[in-house]
């Protein structure tokens, strides 16, 4: 039977053997000693006992509850023995440290280090690396509809616990990289932050200059939102390393005691070298305070103007920011963003100059014209703000220039294709499709036809007129509303019936031939009148004022009645006059007065 005996280390109560208790006693003994008279004496022991605390814990399961001789051996192997740390390097050191025997490795869910069901950390400990590699995996397929949570919970119904008599490794105290250095651990560096240590702490994970990781943030930031997103996901899941035992194992380190002395002494050296400068600044300011009295108060105006540039900087940064997100929805024509009211573009800014310009070198220089155009006072702005912001170190010799260059040359190009463009408005073409006087009795009967076409399709609004693009048989056309005029009919003139096509051209000729390819079905007979809700043209004509109008004259009190189908037509119709009142489903009479609705 051997007596026990239980110690409070790193305050966390430990049940250890007489025998592990007086070789654990004798070792500290011998690092007080050793550190005694040493800077950082207190905080170094401190941290040595913690690792001593977390090492013990590791041994410790349902099966074993008292730590014995060899336990402590093993944890003197890891940490070494003070007066060996001159002697050999860490590497040496952690070599003697008694290595588990080789087994074949099983899958286990390791409940002790579980965030959740601890299928991350079993997964970290069974592919030897670090658990919150598999955390952010399963959180980033989180995005991916879901498959991430699905994915966890099968493995967590399917991955056995770890028996109560398994324990696992310290954290890969012996686990090394394909080159033989110790096996880093994702923290996040408080020491080195800028926002929340995750840039930095991913820099000493893959060995690179934490400069990268702020750079692919801001980028993919800017470019999708992804890389806020990430960063945020990164700062839940990454814990912030707190001790000294976290900054060792953040940098791929053994957490023995020679490095725990070296890594306090460096933070002792660093601390007691910004305590110097601070006091020398100190010094060196009080020393100047009197020769400094007179500029003070220029000083001060300075400080003031700085402070208001960085204020106008960050209002020019917002503003300049949103002017970029409006451009890259006027560009990639985000389907439901809204510049004005009755103005929206579901297409891209390419597509939709393509349906204005019948010339492909025409289109693709008013697109890249206009991009220029809008783009460049964008950048700028930007560009100002950020050296407001900054201040004048920051500088990209030559963009103003540049940017002056491209931006006139923007205009001419604009001014080139927009003189094309207006030129094909020059002259005016009209075809009668219908010109006859009609058998009238005093009513009269407008039926909706074509109600379905377009449905679905994308629209293009543009002073209340609504143009829709139809691609259906291999053949792209455009659909437009008609306008519709009733009115009643001169004293002495016959009822009649009057629709005419009209589109735009550089010449008279070409103009009236585009209006002779619009069609538009319309029919009347026995007082009813068949009304085609919209007209169509090949979209290859590109988009030269097409219109259809309609003109119904009928006798003084006739009796109007509009199919209810016609909805969609008044509530949309290029006319205001039809939107003004609820005509579809509707009889009014028809007087000198206009429509009045039929009691």
């Amino acid at each position: 039977m051997n007596k026990t005996v239980s110690v409070n280390i790193s305050g966390l109560m430990f049940v250890l053997d007489e025998e592990a208790f007086s070789r654990l006693s004798l070792y500290l003994r011998d690092l007080r000693s050793h550190f005694a008279g040493r800077e950082g004496e207190g905080e170094i022991v401190s941290d040595i006992e913690s690792r001593i605390a977390e090492l013990l814990q590791s041994r410790l399961n349902d099966q074993k509850e008292v730590i014995g001789i060899q336990d402590v051996d093993w944890v003197i192997g890891v940490l070494g023995q003070p007066w060996q740390m001159e002697e050999e390097p860490a590497e040496a050191q952690e070599e003697k440290a008694e290595e588990p025997k080789a087994t074949t490795r099983r899958l286990y869910r390791d409940l002790a280090r579980a965030k959740v069901g601890g299928v991350a950390a079993g997964l970290g400990h069974y592919f030897r690396v670090d658990p919150i590699v598999f955390r952010i995996i399963f959180v980033a397929l989180l995005f991916l509809k879901g498959v991430g949570s699905l994915v966890y919970i099968l493995l967590w119904a399917f991955i056995p616990a770890a028996p109560s008599h398994k324990v696992f490794d310290d954290g890969g105290e012996k686990r090394k990289t394909a080159d033989g250095r110790p096996h880093r651990q994702l923290f996040r560096d408080p020491d080195n932050k800028k926002v929340a240590g995750v840039a930095a702490g991913l820099g000493h994970f893959f060995n690179v200059d934490p400069l990268i990781f702020r750079l692919l943030f801001v980028i993919l930031t800017f470019a999708s939102g992804i890389g806020a997103i990430a960063y945020i996901v990164l700062w839940v899941v990454a814990p912030v390393a707190r001790t000294t035992s976290d900054k060792l194992r953040m940098k791929g380190q053994p957490v023995n005691v020679e490095n725990i002395e070296r890594t306090i002494q460096e933070e002792v050296d660093r601390l007691g070298r910004k305590m110097s400068e601070m006091g020398a600044e100190a010094g060196q300011g009080l020393r100047n305070a009197g020769r400094q009295a007179g500029p003070a108060l220029g000083s001060l105006v300075k400080v003031f103007a700085r402070i208001v540039s960085i204020i106008v900087g960050i209002l020019f940064f917002i503003i300049g920011f949103a002017l970029l997100v409006v451009f890259s929805a006027f560009v990639s024509g985000w389907e439901g963003f809204t510049f004005f009211e009755d103005f929206e573009i579901p297409f891209a800014l390419s597509d939709a100059l393509s349906l204005v310009f019948t010339d492909p070198g025409l289109a693709q220089l008013a697109v890249i014209s206009l991009g220029a155009f809008l783009l460049i006072p964008v950048i700028m702005l930007l560009y100002v703000s950020l050296r407001l912001i900054i201040g004048n170190s920051f500088q990209l010799p030559g963009l103003g220039n540049i940017a002056g260059v491209l931006w006139v040359l923007s205009i001419i190009g604009l001014g080139f294709s927009g003189y094309k463009l207006g030129s094909d408005f020059r002259e005016t073409g009209k075809t009668e499709l219908v010109n006859n006087e009609i058998v009238n009795k005093g009513k009269l009967v407008i039926i909706a036809r074509d109600t379905n076409s377009g449905k679905g399709d994308p629209v293009l609004v543009f002073d209340n007129q609504r143009f829709m693009l139809e691609k259906k048989n291999g053949w792209t056309n455009f659909l437009i509303m008609p306008h519709l005029y009733i009115e009643k009919a001169p004293a002495g003139e016959m009822p009649s019936m009057k629709v005419e096509a009209i589109a735009k051209g550089e010449e008279e000729d070409i103009a009236r031939e585009r209006s002779r390819g619009i069609e538009y079905p319309v029919e009347y007979r026995n007082d009813t009148l068949f009304l085609p809700v919209w007209l169509r043209f090949d979209a290859s004509e590109g988009l030269r004022a097409q219109r259809i109008n309609v003109r119904i004259n009928l006798p003084d009190s006739s009796l109007v009645t509009f199919d209810p189908a016609l909805a969609d037509y008044f509530d949309n119709n290029p006319r205001s006059f039809w939107r003004s009142r609820e005509f579809a489903g509707r009889s009014y009479m028809l007087t000198a007065n206009g429509f009045e609705k039929n009691p």
